[in-house]
């Protein structure tokens, strides 16, 4: 096939071309073909109106797109620095069209047009891919999964998607038994306006991390229009100091419920009072288990101390990982970072330094259109 490349950011005028080219990557059910959807997915937190601007696509001769590779609007930490950043989405080139140098040429456009860009989830062979490329791979580590176990039937789970059942009851071990917690009045559960009325202390925890202010965590997670969270917050004398997010899922076909801890991040002496309303929560919720996965080592302690099993590397597909339906998927969580400007302390972080989550990234999204809330 002789074609030239044709390559551009995208436009808002490109949403209806873009549907189509989602249903054929995705399916009939993706939730990609909703322009409501597209239209919060890709726009900046702190700009509104600001949509697909990190989005580049390439396009055959009949102006029909071929390829694309999407940008997710965030703020990174970075020692003292905040840092506009872009989480690499959504890349896929049409199978009739590959081999002509699209996503080479996409991968280097968004990497030109941005101070840090970011990935998260991809196969090995990818990633080192990104290493090649120059990008930060963190030697090749994946993000930990954490789970508390409410209820034995979870077991069941590891067997429908045919995974080890033995080497799971291995690491995970028995339900715990949930006792009661007394709340000294500090745990809330949060919503838009008590954001705004407390304010955030979180403080700086590590090197580098995502920020989480005001504006983000209403865009993220309270005033979420397709998924509903709960969000937990400690609230100390002067603003908010601790909190988490998590998402109920309900599993298909089974029916059955698990809690996705998708972020956590403040202060980590009241974290485990907020992880212990969680798990209160949860367990009354007759949930299956709740899990958490991030990589860094931020918090290590307060998840094993609060009665969580850690799963490594391929162990974290002991238990699904998707739900509609539960399916075994390898562990392909992968991050990679790469700055042109900042380059020295990107390539100078370790994994001591970095703290991201199933918040980062697409890792926590809406697949298919019967997820939406």
């Amino acid at each position: 096939m002789s074609e030239q490349l044709k390559i551009r950011k995208a436009r808002p005028s490109d949403i209806s071309n873009l549907i189509e080219f989602f249903i054929q990557i995705y399916g009939e059910q993706t939730v990609f073909q909703v322009e409501a959807f597209l239209r919060y997915y890709f726009q900046s937190p702190w700009n509104k109106e600001s949509i697909l601007e990190s989005n580049w696509i390439g396009l055959n001769s009949k102006d029909e797109i071929v390829s694309h590779y999407g940008g997710l609007h965030y703020k990174l930490i970075l020692g003292e620095n905040i840092i506009d950043t872009i989480w690499g989405v959504n890349a896929y080139t049409l199978p009739d069209w590959r081999g002509l140098g699209f996503n080479s040429t996409l991968v280097q456009k968004l990497f030109d047009a941005n101070p840090i860009n970011a990935t998260l989830g991809m196969a090995l062979d990818t990633h080192k891919f990104y290493k090649k490329l120059g990008y930060n791979v963190f030697d090749h580590q994946r993000l930990k999964r954490y789970l508390f176990l409410f209820r034995v039937e979870a077991f069941e789970l590891v067997n429908e998607i045919g995974a080890d059942i033995g080497k799971a009851k291995q690491l995970v071990g028995s339900p715990i038994t949930v006792s009661h917690w007394n709340d000294p009045g500090h745990i809330v559960e949060l919503n838009s306006q008590m954001l705004e009325t407390h304010g955030l202390q979180l403080g700086r925890q590590v090197v580098c991390t995502t920020l989480r202010d005001e504006g983000f965590l209403k865009w993220r997670f309270l005033d979420h229009p397709f998924i509903a969270y709960k969000v937990f917050a400690f609230v100390g004398e002067n603003g908010i100091t601790a909190y988490l997010a998590l998402r109920p899922e309900l599993l298909q076909p089974s029916g059955r419920m698990v809690g996705r801890i998708v972020d956590m991040y403040g202060d980590a002496r009241d974290l485990y009072g907020v992880i212990s309303f969680a798990i209160q929560w949860g367990n009354n919720e007759s949930l299956l288990y709740l899990d958490f996965s991030k990589i860094g080592e931020l918090y290590d302690h307060v998840l094993m101390e609060s009665g969580f099993s850690v799963l490594e590397e391929d162990d974290v597909a002991l238990f699904p990982q998707v739900s509609a339906p539960v399916a075994k998927r390898p562990n392909h969580e992968y991050l990679a970072l790469k700055s042109l400007e900042f380059d020295e302390p990107i390539m100078a972080l370790g994994i001591n330094d970095i703290y991201f989550t199933r918040m980062d990234s697409d890792r926590d999204r809406v697949a298919k259109i019967n997820q939406i809330k």
